[in-house]
């Protein structure tokens, strides 16, 4: 079920979802969760830094390393931006394979409820 994430430069993911004023970050070596945070945060700054924390801590490579994300940000916000500044392979979740949706939600950001749609993973 769901979408296999791979990384084909290395072995680690990187997952963000933003989702009031907080940043949860979930890190894969493989299929091994290595840590999953979660801070608030006030500026744009404050949601980078939390970020770049894990990737400076676990040594990741910043052009190479996906970041998977998901929740309350789009690419016309300072945090995308602030983001992409630092981290070169950012990627929107995409809509989950288990889930069909008509027409009339194309223009829907799937990513923005991604938290919901994993509700379906804890049958």
């Amino acid at each position: 079920r769901g979408h296999k994430f791979t990384n084909q430069r290395n072995n680690f993911l990187v997952f963000a979802n933003i989702r009031n004023h907080q940043i949860q970050i979930s890190l894969f070596e493989k299929r091994n969760l290595l840590l999953y945070n979660q801070n608030q945060f006030y500026t744009a700054k404050d949601a980078v830094y939390f970020l770049l924390l894990i990737f400076s801590q676990f040594k990741l490579n910043n052009e190479e390393t996906p970041v998977w994300l998901s929740g309350e940000i789009v690419e016309d916000s300072e945090l995308y931006t602030l983001f992409y500044r630092y981290i070169k392979d950012l990627r929107f979740m995409p809509s989950p394979d288990f889930l069909q949706f008509g027409k009339q939600f194309d223009s829907i950001p799937f990513h923005f409820y991604n938290d919901l749609f994993s509700i379906n993973l804890c049958k």
